[in-house]
């Protein structure tokens, strides 16, 4: 008998294959949680970096975006529509999500991208 994956067992194999440099099949893994495990925070940002890391910008962004709306003190998801929208070429829209990032959570690398150090780094 086979059974169905809970949505926190998806969510936990979706961060191992992005650990494992396989955005692919995090967000194939992530798209197979229940529509309203996968509405969570938590499974958004996993695939707003899965698409980030898979170079499916569009989305990415998409989903950052929703995100800081929903949520203005998400530091990850600011930071990670920074770097979207700088992978996308757009480095002054990029730097206010950067900045805001680095000021809701100044750890090391929020910082190092807010201050431009690494603004076209990939």
């Amino acid at each position: 008998m086979t059974t169905t994956p809970s949505g926190y067992e998806l969510f936990r194999l979706a961060e191992q294959y992005l650990a494992d440099g396989h955005p692919r099949h995090a967000i194939s893994t992530l798209e197979r949680m229940e529509r309203d495990d996968l509405a969570a925070p938590a499974a958004q940002r996993l695939l707003a970096l899965s698409c980030y890391r898979f170079a499916a910008l569009g989305r990415a962004r998409e989903i950052a975006e929703r995100l800081v709306e929903t949520d203005p003190s998400d530091a990850e998801a600011a930071h990670l529509l920074g770097r979207t929208l700088t992978r996308q070429g757009a480095p002054d829209a990029a730097r206010r999500w950067l900045r805001l990032a680095a000021a809701l959570d100044p750890r090391e690398e929020h910082l190092a991208y807010a201050d431009g150090m690494q603004l076209f780094a990939t």
